[in-house]
């Protein structure tokens, strides 16, 4: 939460690790959180100032008040802008598909939508994976909240003790997030 919602209750209900990707037979393997600052800031524009191919870098993006570019500008950019030349898309499945496409595109989605038409990077040597998200090595997770004002009454009460059980964890793993504890 922001620091003008704390008086807010939150309550962790999941977590989603978020993938930087590239397309599928794109040679790079392995990207420092810098470098990926400097290329959605604009300051690398090229394959070759990455160290692998040639040919400008195509940015892409989710659009302002999406969770993961909130997460993704906390996690990666700090107070660096993306830049504007950058393709703002309004889906992660979106992001997927242009970087799935375009052999010269690189993009952040959610670990749990990497499939086969895009790879994901290691960043600073570690795999994007749910072993190393939980181990607290993979450093792009974000929390999935629930969020009270004041004490949640029965009925909410009842649906955070579900979605906090075995079952309602279960179900979180089944759409691709990690159980929140």
């Amino acid at each position: 939460l922001k620091p003008d919602e704390k008086d807010l209750t939150e309550y962790v209900v999941a977590r989603d690790g978020l993938a930087i990707v590239v397309h599928r037979l794109n040679p790079l393997g392995d990207i420092s959180l810098d470098r990926v600052r400097d290329v959605f800031a604009g300051r690398i524009r090229t394959w070759d100032g990455l160290g692998d191919g040639s040919g400008r870098i195509t940015v892409v993006t989710r659009e302002e008040g999406s969770g993961t570019r909130g997460a993704f500008q906390e996690l990666v950019m700090g107070k660096a802008r993306i830049a504007r030349k950058a393709i703002v898309e309004d889906s992660n499945g979106t992001v997927r598909a242009i970087v799935a496409q375009d052999p010269r595109s690189i993009g952040y989605i959610s670990l749990g939508l990497v499939d086969a038409t895009v790879k994901s990077l290691a960043l600073d040597g570690v795999e994007a994976s749910d072993p190393n998200i939980l181990a607290g090595r993979y450093p792009l997770v974000r929390p999935f909240l629930f969020v009270t004002n004041g004490p949640p009454g029965p009925d909410a009460r009842a649906f955070l003790d579900f979605i906090l059980s075995d079952e309602g964890q279960e179900l979180v793993e089944s759409g691709g997030l990690l159980r929140a504890r």
